[in-house]
């Protein structure tokens, strides 16, 4: 139902996108932070129509990995909610984050898992799969390596085999 797929999206993120979440989300002008290790993003709740949008404005973050770790900032999170039979659409378009940054490759990437696979996942299983690492392309000697990637102080969540550790 849609009003599930709103509420997950906005009141339930520590279920499918990070784990780590501070402050609120669930009404108009709220702030809350995601972190990610040392990667976090501070959002406030720019626009909240029940059931329609929910628009989410990155005014800050900090990007551990990058030469620009504040690329995100001033960019925005829109959420769009549709009823397509007895179903919900979701779409979901983060306005600012343009081929050009560069986190965007990663960025995508992590989108794509955090909304088609764990949103998805709380949704139909109940479960979704936040994370407290960030997805990451490494390339070490001519290989490159697609996963998710924790700092040496981050606290590590069970991990399934296979698992790569450097």
């Amino acid at each position: 139902p849609i009003d599930s797929a709103f509420n997950a999206v906005h009141e339930r993120i520590s279920e499918w996108w990070g784990k780590e979440v501070e402050g609120s989300s669930k009404t108009l002008n709220d702030v809350f932070t995601v972190h990610f290790g040392k990667t976090s993003g501070k959002l406030k709740v720019a626009e909240l129509i029940p059931g329609k949008k929910i628009t989410w404005d990155v005014v800050d973050c900090y990007l551990d990995i990058f030469k620009d770790k504040t690329q995100w900032t001033g960019t925005s999170i829109v959420w769009e909610f549709f009823t397509v039979g007895d179903s919900t659409e979701i779409q979901m378009t983060h306005i600012g984050l343009t081929p050009d940054k560069e986190c965007y490759i990663d960025c995508e990437g992590g989108w794509t898992f955090f909304v088609t696979q764990s949103l998805y996942n709380l949704l139909t299983t109940g479960a979704g799969n936040p994370g407290t690492g960030i997805r990451a392309r490494v390339s070490s000697c001519g290989r490159m390596y697609e996963g998710i990637l924790y700092a040496k102080e981050d606290k590590i969540p069970d991990l399934f085999s296979p698992s790569i550790f450097i």
